[in-house]
């Protein structure tokens, strides 16, 4: 490796084929990839572009852990992607215990001068990092992102394809050729049905027959389906936790049985290929204390989204009256938005956080005003928003009876104010007559507030249909 490298950096400048020739056997993996001498790397086989990749000079990639860019990505000088890391505690990080976590790119992707990539960073397709960009979180598809750290500016949208970087017009084809496809995909998509908050028989509230509810689906005409089964930990337990399971009533308190669930998923997936897309979901009712539960949860199992939300805090529930009791509104409304912010300030493994204001549907005492809770809000969702997370629009409302939506308008608002623009769509659906409920209506409605888009999702990562 170290011979290549050296190679790479003493060679000719116009000598392209040789280039082209010493990086394809520096680098794991390359297809027609230029790299502007100096460049500087660990190993080199642990890096692998796809086609057409180009990186200015004094670029430097630290692979530890592998470093995996797509297609047609640039890079300006002096670009750095790290994947070495290292203990935060002084004694810890003074052992010389060192580790790696990979870094991905998408296709599409631009680099500005001097940006930084840190270890365990995804960044999506059709991306733009701006020039001096600290990028220490995921940035997904269609973005613009700069800044120290790397923040989303905003979407990358149609207009974008007639102009360059700084509002000139621009008279090629290409950029209208890139973005067709995708336009073309998006109004294939724009009346799509789907539901993504669906209850079954693997949840303790539940009976709806898991293949039951994919037929009820496709005989009303959806497109995509995505269950969503409840996990919460200090309430319930695992079914292989090794103790005595706890009832209520006859009722188990039992989380999903997961072997059993992502088996029937996938089996559910390739029976009914042609007519549904199923995908695997799950919602993780937190609690500060239970993360490190949700942690191991996470990385077990091939989920295409997760839903957080908090149904308790301090293993009291809501729906009992359990955790109200005792307190004034004031506190119980501020207890539950300070446990969400505390959970997403540590915890990032999930898609969208479910119905936001869930207290709401259990205060016997009325509706708690917006504005004392506000502040919280609004820190809640702009973290939400700079983590790449979202919200979802649970139209369970309607068979509720309550007066507002899930999450409120208010919320709704206030999270398209601050910019944030991913958000799916669920029924919260636990019997047939719940399933698909109220979607289409839902859709209007966010359309109305201004929203251009609802997600679904595949592998956590957001898929973006118009409204």
């Amino acid at each position: 490796m170290q011979e290549n490298l050296q190679k790479l950096n003493f060679m000719d400048r116009s000598d392209f084929a040789g280039i082209k020739e010493t990086v394809k056997e520096l680098f794991g993996k390359s297809e027609d990839a230029f790299v502007n001498p100096p460049f500087y790397c660990d190993y080199g086989k642990r890096i692998e572009v796809g086609k057409n990749f180009f990186a200015n000079y004094n670029c430097t990639f630290l692979d530890v852990a592998k470093i995996k860019i797509g297609g047609n990505c640039q890079m300006a000088p002096n670009v750095a992607i790290y994947t070495a890391e290292h203990p935060i505690h002084p004694v810890s990080r003074n052992s010389a215990y060192e580790y790696g976590k990979e870094v991905t790119v998408g296709d599409n992707v631009w680099f500005g001068g001097n940006a930084v990539v840190c270890p365990g960073v995804h960044i999506g397709d059709n991306v733009v990092s701006g020039a001096g960009s600290v990028v220490t979180r995921d940035i997904l598809d269609w973005c613009i992102a700069a800044g120290n750290p790397c923040r989303v500016i905003r979407k990358i949208t149609e207009k974008d394809s007639r102009r360059l970087f700084r509002d000139e017009a621009i008279d090629g084809r290409h950029g209208r050729i890139f973005w067709s496809g995708w336009i073309f995909r998006m109004k294939g998509w724009k009346d799509m049905f789907s539901d993504y908050h669906v209850h079954t028989e693997f949840s303790d509230d539940s009976v709806y027959p898991m293949e039951q509810v994919v037929r009820d689906a496709i005989d009303r005409g959806m497109d995509e389906i995505c269950f969503t089964d409840h996990v919460d930990y200090g309430i319930k337990q695992d079914w292989d936790c090794g103790k005595p399971m706890l009832y209520r009533g006859e009722e188990p308190l039992a989380n999903v049985d997961y072997p059993v669930y992502i088996a029937r998923l996938k089996e559910l997936q390739e029976k009914y290929r042609e007519k549904i897309r199923i995908k695997i979901g799950i919602e993780f009712g937190m609690q500060v204390h239970t993360i490190p539960l949700y942690r191991a949860l996470f990385h077990k199992y091939p989920f295409d989204f997760v839903i957080l939300s908090v149904h308790q805090v301090d293993d009291r529930e809501f729906w009992t009256q359990d955790f109200q009791r005792g307190k004034s509104q004031k506190e119980y409304n501020e207890k539950y938005y300070e446990e969400m912010l505390n959970v997403i300030r540590e915890y990032r493994d999930y898609s969208v956080l479910g119905h936001m204001d869930l207290i709401a549907r259990y205060d016997e005492k009325g509706e708690y005003p917006f504005e004392k809770v506000k502040p919280i809000l609004s820190e809640i969702l702009r973290t939400v928003i700079s983590d790449g997370r979202g919200i979802e629009f649970n139209t369970s409302y309607h068979r509720y009876g309550l007066k507002n939506t899930t999450p409120s308008m208010d919320i709704l608002k206030l999270y398209r104010e601050f910019g944030g623009e991913i958000i799916t769509i669920g029924s919260d659906s636990h019997k047939a007559e719940h399933l698909g409920a109220y979607i289409k209506e839902a859709g209007h409605l966010l359309k109305e507030l201004g929203f251009q888009y609802f997600c679904t999702y595949e592998k956590q990562r957001p898929i973006f249909h118009g409204l």
